[in-house]
């Protein structure tokens, strides 16, 4: 039985550990942690811990980061995603990675919730629109390649003045309030300053698949962004663990279908 993210349910004891019986087997599950240094990482092998490579993207088993390098006209995106087929059960999880940042031609991030493991669907877009000083931080709701309008637009200068030739954090938490949807929090770190945004979405997204989106943005050829992303990570909240362990006890979460 596949439970989406955005309801919630009272089952018993003996419910709940049917529901964990009748997981999917395919894919990975939360959480879920790749640091990219070992060869067999993210090899698309087909083994459920496999983080799909894409063109455009190389892993470094030098520096145990996962490189990008694209060159191309505007639009082009690419996508490096794996399959969690147990995140959309958590009532909360948090998404983050660490990267850097070559040039200011696109947008580097995560990708939440597709429903496609190139999220040529609908899925959460939690990124750095990178322009120095005024470089965006972005929550956005995708269809395709177009901003859903069903969903959150929040698009925000980062407060701190960021700096693209730094490293930084992106860290995203999506939790079901029980209320008015899935509330989205993002925030960028460099050194010691941070910045947050916050979003809701009325009616949550349900995809199983979770990872990395580089965009390149302007016009005409010859324009690259490239960079590193590593320590990619999806957990559940700490309160998560929590009611998991009152279901077991018998008391559970009910979720409201959208």
């Amino acid at each position: 039985m596949h439970l989406p993210f955005h309801t919630r349910y009272l089952a018993g004891g003996l419910t709940a550990f049917a529901l964990t019986l009748s997981l999917p087997a395919a894919g990975a599950i939360v959480p879920f942690n790749e640091n990219f240094d070992n060869a067999v990482d993210a090899n698309n092998d087909g083994t459920p811990d496999d983080f799909s490579i894409s063109s455009g993207y190389t892993l470094n088993n030098t520096t145990g980061t996962y490189d990008y390098l694209r060159t191309a006209t505007f639009g082009s995106t690419r996508v490096s995603s794996v399959e969690l087929t147990n995140a959309v059960s958590q009532p909360s999880i948090t998404i983050s990675s660490d990267f850097t940042v070559d040039d200011d031609n696109g947008s580097i991030g995560l990708g939440a919730f597709g429903d496609t493991s190139a999220f040529a669907g609908s899925v959460y877009l939690l990124d750095v629109n990178v322009d120095g000083s005024t470089s965006d931080l972005r929550i956005i709701r995708l269809a395709g390649s177009s901003i859903d309008p069903s969903g959150p637009t929040v698009i925000t200068p980062i407060a701190f003045g960021f700096d693209d030739s730094l490293p930084f954090s992106l860290s995203a938490t999506l939790a079901d309030n029980n209320v008015s949807g899935l509330d989205i929090s993002l925030t960028v770190t460099q050194g010691s300053d941070s910045f947050t945004i916050n979003a809701v979405d009325p009616t949550p997204l349900t995809g199983e698949y979770f990872g990395y989106r580089l965009r390149v943005n302007g016009s005409g050829s010859g324009l690259t962004i490239s960079g590193t992303a590593d320590n990619f990570s999806v957990v559940p909240e700490p309160g998560t663990m929590a009611l998991a362990g009152l279901g077991a006890a018998g008391i559970g979460l009910r979720r409201r279908r959208a």
